[in-house]
């Protein structure tokens, strides 16, 4: 009998083809792993730390194969649920910094807010989007002062 691991290793390898989508796109999977990505985001985290067990049908996706699925099949993945989920993310994050740092917060060290919230939203990597960034990434400077 094959252990969970090779379980999810054999369900992670045959994820990759095409049939395999079709075969979950039916059962209603794709969609709960879809929903549950959605979630994942809303509640601050990164996509990178995502990932879907359904033991009972012997179903598991990781992030890169969602990715994959969602620039493939595009019209199943509705993109508004995604933007609006990876909002509801950096409002918690927001809120976070909004509220300081301190003793008595939830966030101890300025310095390791600013990491964070630097890794989690690429502050040092990207330009395009200034706007948005540079609200939270003000507001977080604005703690060390």
């Amino acid at each position: 009998m094959a252990t969970k691991g090779e379980k999810i290793s054999k369900a992670l390898k045959g994820n990759t083809s095409s049939n395999k989508y079709e075969k979950y796109k039916d059962t209603g999977l794709l969609q709960d792993a879809y929903e549950h990505f959605c979630k994942h985001l809303s509640e601050g985290y990164i996509r990178e730390s995502w990932y879907y067990e359904d033991e009972e049908n012997n179903f598991c996706l990781s992030y890169q194969t969602l990715m994959k699925y969602i620039k493939e099949h595009q019209s199943d993945f509705p993109a508004y649920k995604e933007q609006i989920a990876y909002s509801k993310g950096y409002k918690k994050w927001e809120k976070i910094a909004t509220q300081g740092v301190g003793d008595d917060k939830i966030v101890k060290n300025p310095a390791c807010l600013q990491m964070i919230l630097r890794n989690k939203y690429g502050w040092d990597k990207k330009k395009e989007d200034v706007q948005t960034n540079t609200s939270l990434s003000d507001a977080v400077s604005d703690l060390d002062s």
